[in-house]
């Protein structure tokens, strides 16, 4: 190893030279604390495989990898340039006919990988790196999702960087190609204006912006030099609505080079626009679970989660069976041995077998439909046979799913064979959820086990994960407000989150999206039973019945802030009543 190039969340990239070669290459090894996590192994190795299927100039190409010493490791070539957030930071100005330029090479790349059933789903300026020759090369497959996968690690439906991510990602959506060209529309925007098109102040108020508000300004209007045919391109990618963007990666790099045809005799002129170092903060701060293959500079302070590089050194003196200080303990139920280790160079063959594997596994898919015409035309052993194994159906999984929907570990056998039998069923997105919520869950117990432990005892932030996860399902409001303030704490603390804190944080925003989903849902009936409640209360002709009624909607919701306006109303309506049914006693007295 001849340095480290970047730190992150689940370990360390290096570097690093074969002994007797001279080329050097980017060595990304997962940290020891997570090798036996196979939460985080699987997402190292979804890399790998993601790789394996990828062979194009625009995207980093994976060496090789292996398993040194128990620990997990890839070498990549390494890109003798910088990031484009680097270079963002670093104040630099980009003609527009640059970025397009850059998005028309982004656009090869994902059409490389969309044909091979892989998206990236975490498009973002820190993940394009731009060689000596202007070469963009895309990075960190860490959370790509191959087409079909009903693997609860790929899935990772709410992955991804807040400030590039799509809607539908960030609604825990399947993300598509689309996912990708919007997260591409978005970096294109950044370029351009010198900030990401939804950034807010705030996790909520981003995610908020996301999902209901247009980017702040027409791109032709914030740099006038800007064609408006690629203005129209740009917004178009960032349409809310998957169906209105363009389909492709093919269509969309066409769509660029339509731009710089019809624009080609204008003259170059400088971008207005030039980054603030706050804007470059925001960047800094972006909501991200994802990790860095560490092609970054030192200067990069993009922040990191759970799924991130950890920062811990990787030392080929230490000892990979020793529990470090911040080593997560209980997230298996119980610690497998240690997998012997490997060295497996990537070759051209080896790279076709995968796709051939990936084709096999594709077309294994047609057998059903094979046996049931078999069974049609009268095979009647065929028949039979088909009629004892059949898959269950849809409607029985799901029942049994839906019964077990606050507590989905009970139904973890259905949630698997529904995913694997069933992937194009108009409920799979429900039941992805519920996938993920078991993770969820299971690391909540995980904390709850460990929550006295003297050996490894809860962080702050774990304890307060746990004591917001805990919180009572009818009180969804005052647990979703409390998480996304968490999320808020762990954001601005970067790179400074511990490993341990760092998985919480991955948690966290898993949590967070279903716990707002509820938290309104339950706010709409509570506002509902409110009203009803007050319009008893004004009709009733008894008035003692009304203060009771009013007095009721005080002393349930009195403490609840969605509540404040209408526990204000029966507040002023209760003691209106209170009035007129004290006047008479008043006026007899007199």
């Amino acid at each position: 190893m001849l340095r480290v190039l970047g730190r992150g969340g689940m370990g360390t990239v290096y570097e690093a030279r074969e002994e007797g070669e001279t080329t050097t290459v980017a060595v990304k090894a997962l940290s020891p604390a997570f090798s036996f996590d196979t939460h985080f192994r699987n997402r190292f190795e979804g890399e790998i495989d993601a790789l394996m299927k990828l062979n194009h100039e625009n995207i980093v190409q994976l060496l090789s990898y292996g398993q040194d010493e128990g620990v997990l490791y890839f070498a990549m070539e390494l890109v003798n340039g910088s990031s484009l957030f680097e270079e963002q930071k670093q104040g630099q100005v980009f003609h527009w006919q640059e970025i397009v330029d850059i998005g028309i090479q982004v656009c090869h790349g994902l059409r490389h990988a969309h044909d091979r059933g892989i998206i990236h789903r975490d498009l973002k300026p820190g993940n394009l790196m731009i060689d000596q020759d202007r070469k963009v090369k895309i990075t960190d497959f860490g959370i790509a999702k191959t087409f079909g996968s009903s693997s609860l690690t790929s899935e990772g439906n709410v992955l991804g960087t807040m400030d590039y991510m799509a809607p539908e990602q960030a609604r825990g959506k399947v993300a598509n190609a689309r996912s990708d060209l919007f997260s591409l529309g978005a970096v294109m925007y950044s370029l351009l204006a010198g900030r990401p098109p939804f950034l807010q102040g705030t996790v909520e108020k981003t995610f908020e912006s996301l999902l209901s508000t247009e980017p702040p300004g027409r791109l032709d209007k914030i740099a006038l030099d800007i064609p408006k045919p690629l203005a129209d391109l740009i917004h178009r990618l960032l349409e809310k609505d998957p169906s209105r963007r363009l389909a492709t990666a093919l269509a969309t790099g066409r769509q660029l080079e339509h731009v710089l045809e019809a624009v080609k005799n204008a003259p170059k002129m400088e971008t207005q626009v030039v980054p603030t170092d706050d804007q470059v903060d925001e960047e800094g701060k972006t909501f991200v679970v994802s990790d860095t293959t560490g092609h970054r500079g030192q200067g990069d302070t993009s922040a990191r989660s759970g799924a991130e590089f950890q920062a811990t050194a990787v030392s080929k003196d230490a000892d990979p069976n020793q529990r470090t200080d911040a080593e997560p303990v209980g997230l298996q139920d119980e610690l497998p041995a240690r997998r012997p280790d490997y060295f497996n160079e990537v070759t051209p063959q080896q790279r076709n077998k995968k796709l051939d594997d990936t084709r096999g596994e594709e077309s294994t898919n047609a057998w059903p439909l094979v046996l049931a015409l078999l069974a049609v035309i009268g095979i009647s052993a065929v028949g039979v046979w088909y009629a004892i194994i059949r898959p269950p159906p849809a409607g029985d999984l799901l029942a049994e799913i839906r019964k077990h929907e606050n507590y989905p570990i009970r139904a973890r056998n259905e949630i698997e064979r529904f995913l694997s039998l069933y992937p194009e069923h108009e409920e799979v997105e429900s039941v992805r959820e519920a996938s993920e919520y078991m993770l969820v869950l299971k690391y909540r117990n995980t904390l709850g086990q460990r929550r006295d432990s003297e050996r490894n005892p809860l962080s702050g932030i774990e304890r307060k994960f746990l004591e917001i996860a805990e919180i009572k399902a009818g009180d969804a409001p005052r647990a979703s407000s409390m998480m996304l303030s968490l999320l808020n704490l762990c954001r601005s603390q970067g790179e400074r989150l511990a490993d341990n804190d760092r998985r919480a944080y991955e948690m966290a925003q898993v949590l967070a999206i279903r716990l707002e989903r509820k938290a309104q849902k339950q706010i709409s009936e509570g506002k509902r039973m409110i009203e009803e409640t007050l319009n008893t209360a004004r009709t009733t002709n008894s008035p003692a019945w009304a203060i009771d009624l009013y007095q009721s909607i005080i002393d349930i919701y009195g403490e609840d802030a969605w509540a404040s306006d209408l526990v204000q109303k029966a507040t002023e309506e209760q003691e209106k009543r209170r009035a007129k049914l004290e006047t008479p006693a008043e006026n007899s007295d007199q």
